[in-house]
């Protein structure tokens, strides 16, 4: 029983050097992390990245690539405008007869803050396929938290400008 508890004891601390070794190295690894997402801020990187995404997506509207309206392509539209703070529940798309009609749509879902549901609903109403953004004023009543609910309409492809 002795030479097994020495045993024990020995183990335990030949490995303490190891694990001090791994939580500082993990420390300065998040340390590092933290630093190249400041960075990557700094520099505006995302912000390049969102007008990247644009770019590609008036390219393919002048190549004639994208001049349809589907579920999928809704949806998509929708999703780039969606940030860490807003949480979206539902999307509701009326029936797209064919390729190149509108769509009805509502989106229903939870903001974090009142700011975050209004730069979302500004987004989208910048976007060249949307028309008619509509949203209740009574979603704007919390401050936190608030359940929301935006009508919009997509246009033709058609009528779409770049």
């Amino acid at each position: 029983m002795f030479f097994i508890s020495c045993g024990v004891v020995i183990g335990i601390i030949s490995l303490l050097p190891s694990y001090f070794y791994s939580s500082s190295q993990e420390k300065n690894s998040i340390k590092k992390l933290d630093l190249a997402q400041k960075s990557a801020e700094s520099k505006g990187f995302y912000d390049l990245i969102d007008e990247l995404k644009k770019s590609e997506e008036d390219i393919k509207k002048l190549k004639g690539e994208d001049l349809r309206l589907s579920y999928s392509s809704v949806v998509d539209t929708l999703l780039t405008y969606r940030t860490s703070t807003i949480k979206i529940n539902s999307i509701q798309i009326s029936s797209i007869k064919n390729a190149t009609s509108t769509a009805d749509v509502v989106i229903q879902g939870k903001a974090s803050t009142r700011e975050a549901l209004l730069a979302f609903k500004k987004y989208i109403e910048q976007d060249s396929s949307v028309s008619n953004v509509e949203m209740p004023i009574s979603d704007l009543a919390k401050n936190k938290d608030s359940a929301f609910a935006i009508r919009l309409k997509f246009k033709k492809p058609n009528e779409i400008k770049l």
